[in-house]
This record gives structure tokens, sequence and C-alpha cells, in this order.
């Protein structure tokens, strides 16, 4: 029997580290495919960089940490036999051995940063908790409610919704057809801003890098309970069925001169049901107080609904 080449035998033995490779490149974006297939097919070559790089991290740290020593030290009192009138008298030298900075400073990195950092995570942990349960409620049909004369759209109808952004689901009363196609067209109408709260905006919403940096903290703080945490703020959304997540958004189109007050998309439903319009913004899994975020919207727009 022909023996196994050495190189194979090591490919053989090294293949779970390519089985981890694969699961890591799972969830990085597409420019590292190259270097996860290339450290796939070599996994020894992977591994010795890995033991490498480690090596000299590792290294790196060390000579860090003798280094802040003996610095520390020089700093702390000057060696012996020197005089003390050797050491710096620069304005730097006598803030950073000022008993009040030194104060400030421990009292900073062993109570404040560390407060402020675990109410981060917890805002965090609520906020991520609220939303995913949003998401399993608003599923289940909680939120969105069927309209009682609700009727399916014929191909000679032009039917006529007017909505506005402060609406946390409207229902259309118009059902449509999995696989049918239609033409949603959006127009702001009347005098009113489209805005949220006091942000002036536009029918396809807006970033927070759009807006003022004193603006950005209320929007960063609520980020978590927004409907889509991808989509920008206030981008309109098309929902068919008032169970299920089948969502459709209508995007500006950048070529057309009045995308700012006019809205257009041709679609075809993944679904039957009827259809339902509403905002992105944040959505609190509470009944009661749901629309909190929506209560100060404001604006009015008219929907057009056609089957083609």
């Amino acid at each position: 029997m022909r023996a196994m080449p050495r190189s194979a035998k090591y490919t053989t033995a090294l293949h779970p580290v390519s089985d981890i490779l694969g699961l890591i490149g799972v969830f990085l974006p597409q420019s590292g495919d190259p270097w996860i297939s290339a450290y796939q097919s070599d996994p020894a070559r992977f591994l010795v960089v890995l033991v490498v790089v480690a090596s000299l991290m590792w290294l790196n740290v060390r000579l860090g940490a003798s280094i802040t020593d003996k610095m520390g030290a020089l700093w702390e009192k000057p060696p012996v036999g020197q005089s003390a009138d050797l050491l710096p008298s620069d304005f730097v030298y006598r803030l950073r051995t000022n008993p009040i900075y030194q104060a400030s400073l421990q009292s900073l990195k062993r109570h404040i940063a560390p407060f402020v950092f675990a109410v981060l995570f917890v805002w965090l942990g609520v906020t991520l908790l609220a939303h995913a349960l949003f998401v399993v409620e608003d599923a289940s049909g909680i939120f969105c409610s069927r309209s009682p004369s609700a009727k399916e759209l014929s191909s000679t109808e032009r039917v006529q919704v007017t909505f506005a952004p402060n609406n946390f689901c409207l229902g259309s009363g118009l059902v449509l057809n999995e696989g049918s196609k239609y033409r949603i067209t959006v127009k702001r109408i009347g005098s009113d801003e489209w805005r949220d709260g006091d942000i002036e905006t536009t029918l396809g919403g807006f970033h927070i890098a759009d807006l003022p940096l004193w603006r950005r903290l209320p929007f960063l703080v609520a980020l978590p309970l927004k409907r889509d945490l991808i989509r920008p703020w206030f981008r309109m959304i098309l929902r068919v069925g008032p169970t299920g997540t089948y969502e459709d958004f209508l995007d500006p189109d950048p070529n057309n001169a009045k995308r700012d007050d006019t809205l257009e998309e041709t679609f075809r439903p993944f679904a039957t049901g009827e259809l339902f319009v509403y905002v992105n913004d944040a959505a609190l899994p509470v009944p009661a107080i749901k629309d909190l975020f929506y209560r100060n919207n404001s604006g009015q727009a008219l929907i057009t609904i056609e089957r083609l």
C-alpha cells in the first residue's frame, strides 16, 4: 500500500482547525473570505502564524509591564544617590504629581468609569431584551389589528389611504395577494413638516450621523429599541398581515428629484394579508405604552395602492 504523503497526514489531522476557521468565517464580512479560504487550505501554516502572533503579543505585554514598573519607580522618587533637584519641574510633572489630580484620576478609574460602564451594560441588556420581546409579540399579532372590513384590491382599483407617522401600525383595509404585483406611491401632503419630535426630516427618514452632535445622544440611547435596528430612523415600512415578520421598506430613489416628498415602489408580497404601514421608530413591548416614542411624530402623507 502506498504511504500517505506527510503533508496529507498533517492536513487530515488538522481538519478540526479548518472546520473552526470555516465557522468563524460565517460571522466575518465577505472581505475576509480570501484569508479564511487560504488558512483553511493550509491549517498548519495558520497555527504557526497564530503561535508567532501570540508569542509576540505576550512579549509585548511583558516588556510594557517592565517599562511601566521602571518608569513608575523613577517617577515616584529619584535613584539612590541622585538629587531630587534633577526631577522635572515643568507644568506636566507638577500636574501629574499634584494630589488633587491623582485623587481625581483614581476616582475616575475606580469609581466613575466602572459605574458608567455598569449603567451602560444594564441599559443595553434591558433594551435589547425589550427589543427581542417586542419582535416576538409583534410577530404574534399583538400590535397590528386586522381591519374588520378589509377587502381584496382588484386589478382596476386605485385606492388612497391617509397616513401620519404617529400611527403605530396603520391598517390600510386592503388585502394583498402573494405573488401579485402592486405599485405603492407615497406623497407628503398638508402644511405640517414631516418630523420626529423637533427633528425635521423627509419621507426617506434620517441617520443619526445626519444630525448635529448635540442631538445624537437621545437617538443613540434609544437605538436598541428601534423597530428595525439597521434601517434609518423614520424609514417607511410596509407589512403584509398582522402576524409574522414579513416587511418591505420604502427606500427613496436617488435618481428621483422629488424623493424628499414622494416615494414609489413596485413589489410582489411573499404572503397574503392586509397591508399595514408605519415608520421605523423606537417601540416598547408593553401594549399600553407601545407607541410612546411615536406620539411626538407629525406630518401627513397620502398612500396610493394599485394592482398591476
